[in-house]
């Protein structure tokens, strides 16, 4: 199972999908990360963490120059 390797409690993802008629489930067509559990990543693992807060500083400063 992909799915459970890839995806942890916590990460935010977009899902493509559709119903079924008469049940309560559906079928996933797409499924796209949109952000892992930086916090608890971070936490974890210490270059993580680095590579977290430099990546915040360049986002902030493309952000304060666009």
């Amino acid at each position: 199972m992909i799915f459970k390797k890839a995806v942890n409690i916590g990460d935010i993802a977009s899902i493509g999908r559709y119903a079924f008629v008469r049940e309560l489930s559906f079928h996933i067509n797409t499924l796209k990360l949109l952000s892992k559990a930086l916090c608890v990543q971070s936490n974890v693992n210490p270059q993580e963490k680095k590579v977290f807060v430099k990546r915040m500083e360049l986002i902030n400063a493309m952000r304060e120059n666009f």
